[in-house]
């Protein structure tokens, strides 16, 4: 009878060891899958320059814009990276009373 109450109770400890070691690396997955989902694997990315031209044109004396503000300059540049398949990461905006505003595009 003492073998059985043996035997019964290594069972359990084998078991409560293989419950411990699979935890442990469900744990371990479900901390990489939170990890991989945030931007912290995405710091190797490097940023790249799109320069959008404004097309601008002479009308009676007056030039008028494609890109009229920031604004328009931003929409542009985030259908510009959706289109590249990249992410969108900052806009830079430079207003030209003389000549064709300038729109570049940074993208992920």
């Amino acid at each position: 009878m003492k073998k059985t109450k043996k035997v019964k109770k290594h069972n359990h400890v084998k078991l409560a060891r293989s419950l411990f070691v699979v935890g442990v690396f469900l744990i371990v997955v479900l901390i990489g899958l939170v990890l991989s989902s945030s931007d912290i694997f995405d710091g190797s990315k490097e940023v790249r320059l799109f320069s959008i031209m404004d097309e601008c044109s002479l009308v009676m004396g007056n030039l008028i814009h494609q890109i009229r503000d920031s604004g328009d300059c931003r929409i542009r540049c985030i259908n510009e990276c959706d289109i590249r398949d990249m992410d969108f990461d900052s806009v830079e905006f430079v207003l030209q009373n003389s000549t064709c505003h300038l729109c570049d595009c940074y993208c992920r």
